[in-house]
């Protein structure tokens, strides 16, 4: 018998020995097998009163447009006054596709297309009916802006694609599908500027998303650490971003954009290290004030990292470096405290942590408050205790802030400012050092999709040029007026 339902060795049906007949009572009894138990399946039969045509509609409730299924569908169908050619001319829907793959009439209703079965016909006819609850666009919290669009992106693939379309009109601009999970068939898009992208690294982001090996994908962060260049390091080698101006501009680059099905989150690629301390407001600001944001930006990156080591190593192997009247105060501040230098360093990096991830978990109402509240009233709380030194309280808290400005760095920030702390606390200046090496070396040796993290451009990296001098592309860029 050709539509024996079976399954694979993970329990999945296996869709390989089933085919549609033009029997409406067997492809409907086959739907009803491969849905049994999926609680919202309705299958809705429909009869032409003029003809007398038997039809079926199946679909999820609360996933599709009920008022469309009624009015554009089912009324329809009954009002026909004609024997129909085919199935589309039964419907008054302008977004349909006549299917015979079991597989794909079943991944479309999963997600939230409505099926027209027939009898006579062997082959269904797959109406966009989609129709489930989805928030609204506004402004991303992770990504606030002074000036400049407010717009961020939702939870829904055509949403989003909508908001870059409507900033790219161009034919130029391309979209191409493709899913990714074996249970959930989360839907891809992967977006670009045909004359600007280069070829190889468009076919080596869809080879990498083509290995990807998962029952199911939730979020662009699956996709990120599955296809990131050196997935142990801490630096982010694959961009991504909630604001659709940003990814506009990234295409303009000629990058690859990845829009992933129920995430807020789009990614880009390749991604390169200056990228981490540009923000939107730099291109919606006077370049000269853009320009000293982002030269703070990078001096906040190295005095994150290097603050509490370099004030650890002199206080505890170099001394002779500072002048007596600063020796003298921190040897009295200190001269009670409990804890050596090092001890009382990383406990203070970690009580900062944790006041900030409080902050950052609990609600919005009181998060900040009791960031501040925190921080303010267990500082003052340690200092008169004598279990830390004020200038240790001090240190700490300009480095934990200094890092704030570059949450893109959060990650390695942590990482190398407590490796760089406990180097400095073992052979001082020389430990610090060989960390700052070592981050160089890491940093200059990374790539993106085949290409240097380090990709400086001289009109856009460490100070933002007017926009009439930034007539270049970077290097990854196919662009025609490269090098005029």
């Amino acid at each position: 018998m050709p539509n024996t339902l079976k399954v694979d060795k993970t329990g999945a049906v296996d869709y390989s020995g089933l085919a549609l007949t033009n029997k409406l009572q067997e492809n409907v009894e086959l739907m009803k097998r491969i849905l049994d138990n999926v609680g919202i399946a309705k299958f809705r039969e429909v009869t032409n009163f003029a003809t007398g045509l038997k039809c079926c509609v199946i679909f999820l409730d609360g996933m599709t447009n009920g008022e469309l299924i009624n009015m554009s569908i089912i009324n329809s169908i009954k009002r026909h006054p004609t024997n129909p050619v085919d199935l589309n001319s039964l419907v008054n829907v302008t977004e349909t596709e006549e299917e015979t793959e079991i597989k794909s009439l079943v991944d479309s209703v999963m997600y939230g297309d409505s099926l027209l079965f027939a009898d006579g016909f062997d082959y269904a006819l797959v109406i966009n009916s989609k129709g489930f609850s989805m928030r609204g666009v506004g402004e991303p919290d992770s990504e606030k802006a002074l000036l400049g669009p407010r717009e961020g992106f939702v939870e829904s693939l055509m949403a989003n694609l909508s908001l870059i379309g409507r900033r790219l009109v161009t034919s130029d601009y391309k979209i191409e599908h493709t899913k990714v999970g074996t249970r959930t068939n989360t839907r891809l898009s992967i977006c670009y500027l045909d004359s600007l992208v280069d070829k190889k690294i468009l076919a080596d982001v869809k080879n990498r998303l083509d290995s990807i090996q998962t029952d199911g994908v939730l979020d662009a962060n699956y996709i990120i650490e599955s296809i990131k260049d050196s997935p142990l390091s801490p630096f982010k080698t694959v961009g991504s971003t909630e604001k659709p101006d940003i990814v506009v501009s990234r295409l303009l680059e000629g990058r690859v954009a990845i829009v992933v099905d129920g995430s807020c989150v789009v990614i880009t690629a390749p991604y390169t290290f200056e990228e981490n301390f540009q923000s939107p407001d730099d291109y919606y600001l006077n370049f000269y004030y853009a320009s000293f944001g982002r030269i703070l930006r990078y001096l906040a990156f190295f005095l994150a990292i290097s603050l509490p080591a370099i004030y650890v190593a002199l206080l505890s192997f170099h001394p002779e470096m500072l002048p007596y009247e600063i020796i003298h105060m921190l040897v009295a501040s200190t001269s009670d405290v409990p804890f050596p230098t090092l001890v009382e360093c990383l406990l203070m990096l970690v009580l900062f942590e944790i006041l900030k991830e409080t902050g950052m978990r609990a609600s919005n109402k009181i998060g900040q408050s009791m960031g501040l509240l925190g921080g303010i009233v267990m500082g003052e709380a340690a200092i008169v205790a004598g279990l830390i030194s004020a200038p240790m309280l001090i240190i700490v808290a300009f480095s934990v802030m200094t890092g704030l400005l570059t949450p893109r760095l959060s990650t390695p920030i942590l990482l190398y400012r407590i490796a760089a702390v406990a180097a400095a606390a073992l052979f001082g200046l020389v430990g610090y050092f060989m960390v700052m090496m070592v981050l160089t070396i890491q940093i200059f040796s990374l790539k993106s999709f085949g290409n240097w993290y380090t990709v400086w451009q001289c009109r856009d990296s460490i100070i933002r040029l007017p926009m009439w001098k930034q007539r270049g592309r970077p290097q990854f860029a196919l662009d025609k007026e490269r090098g005029k």
